[in-house]
């Protein structure tokens, strides 16, 4: 009985790992002919990742103004109201920021979803756990089921090598990853660093990557967006909808999967 249920847990595994690389194939080709605006930039075609400067340091407001959601015992979601939203949108992508992005890419985007999260050390014995019952990514993988073109904006707000920062190991020596538990702690990666000053980019479905877990009594503070091919920049409109942050879907994130389908009918606002 345990070993037909195994068997059929590996069965699943696999269709759904082969209906998600249908979909990243699929959607990519369609970004790459109908969407795209301009060639991608060689370092960024090359490694996958880029990092900017913001002209200022982002303004948040006092943390008391924030609803907190307790995740779990080591990570908080903080619920941010259409104000708050708007305000961090205006401040990180602003036309400079959004124009460097595309130069980068050669993409514009839709700007589908964020989250301001708040990561807390993990006693070792506590971190053996399923990839779905982690408190957080702090394991390495890849995103799916997304396009190649898919970008994460990561805005680091607190985070120095103590605070666990955000790794990515570059496009081209993630192509050799065939094993997670092997990946050798000596890789070179790079880690996302910074004080609410810089702006940081990548393709999560192509770069492997993970959060760090912090040192005791430290905790990591960081913004991130999803950013999805479009044909101009807009804002989807479901951002201004507070149950979109604080749904349960069975992991810690309640970020959309299969963006194509999950965004269809949503309203996007130009700005």
């Amino acid at each position: 009985m345990i070993l037909n249920f195994r068997l059929r847990l590996i069965i699943a595994k696999k269709i759904y790992k082969t209906i998600c690389k249908i979909y990243q194939t699929i959607t990519t080709i369609y970004e790459d002919i109908f969407i795209k605006i301009k060639p991608t930039q060689a370092d960024f075609h090359k490694k996958g990742i880029f990092k900017l400067s913001l002209n200022k340091d982002i303004l948040i407001e006092k943390k008391d103004t924030l609803e907190l959601t307790k995740v779990n015992e080591f990570l908080n979601i903080k619920n941010l109201n259409i104000n708050q939203i708007n305000n961090f949108i205006t401040q990180i992508f602003t036309k400079d920021i959004r124009n460097k992005i595309t130069e980068i890419t050669g993409f514009n985007f839709s700007i589908d979803f964020i989250i301001f999260y708040e990561r807390k050390f993990i006693p070792p014995k506590l971190r053996e756990v399923s990839t779905l019952k982690q408190p957080y990514s702090y394991r390495w993988h890849f995103d799916k089921p997304n396009s190649s073109n898919m970008l994460k904006i990561f805005i680091p707000l607190d985070i120095n090598d103590d605070s666990g920062p955000l790794e990515v190991i570059n496009k081209i020596d993630s192509k050799n990853i065939n094993n997670f538990r092997k990946i050798s702690s000596s890789k070179k990666t790079i880690t996302f660093k910074g004080k609410g000053d810089r702006v940081y980019g990548f393709n999560p479905t192509i770069c492997c990557h993970r959060d760090g877990i912090p040192k005791k009594n430290i905790y990591a503070n960081q913004i991130m967006f999803q950013l999805n091919p479009n044909k101009k920049w807009v804002i989807n409109s479901r951002l201004c909808k507070k149950e979109s942050f604080i749904k349960k879907i069975g992991i810690w994130t309640t970020e959309p999967k299969f963006p194509h389908l999950s965004y269809l009918f949503d309203e996007r606002i130009s700005f």
